[in-house]
């Protein structure tokens, strides 16, 4: 009963903070909103999915320190892990706040950025030369030679084309091949490396400390994380002149011809934009636009004629 007592005291206790910190966060982007929202013809880039992801990371790490501190106190690897949990939770309740702050808006004549930390960049599209994409689809503004501002993001990349295309600004293409590979990005594969490394480390100091309860949360926690290093290293779909080919885990290449495809569809799943390519046989493949190489992909796609509005 005092167990029970104990860890429901505890819990209500998070509970609260973590209203709070929800609180705090509606807040910083309701201020922003009025701040900026001062046009109508505006468009905004966000980051709000990066900050729920980071929101509900530090929610499982805080529940993961009340859950450790309730059991029996077996000696420095308790206290080591929990501690080690309770600054993970409040590191990434941290970041969620910075992501949910940071926006670019798009202008008729202009595009304002607003940084992590509050800091505000204005950009005048008359001091923009030209455009242009790199390997991982980030649009960058230039100066001649000098890059003004990097985008990535495929929100809203619409609006932002018409916006450059009104001003006259035209991308400047470099030399490509007719082949290029779409796969995670290289921030997404090093924060999942930073949390696989992260919990083998936790692991091993439960296992110094004989704490097992550690010892089994750690070896869950990380199977899991180490299943997503795995699959964001090695999986990868290329696409070349005549088909498509999907590569996964543990499991044979998937090849797609052109001539199979009957259509794509354009999806938005947890506020990512996907493309659902459609084959005659009624099978589906599912390419997520936050990989690299978007907008060749989406340069493909149009020139094939697949896209469907349906």
């Amino acid at each position: 009963m005092d167990f029970i007592l104990k860890i429901s005291s505890k819990l209500l206790s998070y509970f609260l903070v973590v209203v709070i910190v929800r609180f705090i966060l509606k807040k910083a982007s309701a201020e922003d909103k009025i701040v900026t929202d001062t046009n109508e013809e505006v468009a905004y880039i966000k980051k709000t999915t990066y900050s729920k992801i980071y929101f509900g990371i530090a929610v499982t790490f805080g529940l993961l320190y009340i859950i450790t501190e309730t059991f029996p106190d077996s000696g420095n690897g308790k206290k080591l892990v929990s501690s080690m949990f309770i600054t993970l939770s409040v590191l990434c309740f941290m970041i969620s706040l910075m992501y949910k702050r940071w926006y670019i808006r798009l202008e008729k004549d202009k595009i304002v950025y607003h940084n992590m930390f509050g800091k505000y960049v204005t950009i005048d599209l008359k001091l923009v030369t030209h455009y242009k994409f790199s390997e991982h689809g980030e649009l960058c503004l230039c100066q001649n030679e000098t890059t003004l501002l990097t985008i990535f993001s495929v929100e809203n990349r619409k609006f932002l084309l018409d916006i450059l295309k009104k001003n006259q600004i035209r991308e400047k293409r470099e030399k490509q091949s007719k082949e290029f590979t779409i796969k995670a990005d290289p921030v997404q594969k090093w924060v999942i490396t930073f949390l696989t490394v992260f919990l083998l480390a936790i692991g091993s100091i439960c296992v110094k400390g004989k704490f097992l309860i550690g010892i089994v949360f750690s070896l869950v926690m990380f199977s899991l994380s180490a299943g997503c290093c795995l699959h964001m290293f090695l999986d990868k779909i290329v696409v070349g002149t005549k088909e498509i080919t999907q590569y996964r885990f543990m499991r044979k290449p998937w090849r797609i011809p052109f001539s199979d495809i009957e259509k794509v569809e354009v999806k938005d799943v947890d506020n990512a934009e996907c493309y659902d390519f459609i084959l005659k046989n009624k099978k589906k493949l599912r390419i997520k636009m936050a990989y690299t190489n978007p907008h060749l992909l989406e340069k493909l796609v149009e020139k094939r004629k697949w896209i469907s509005s349906k």
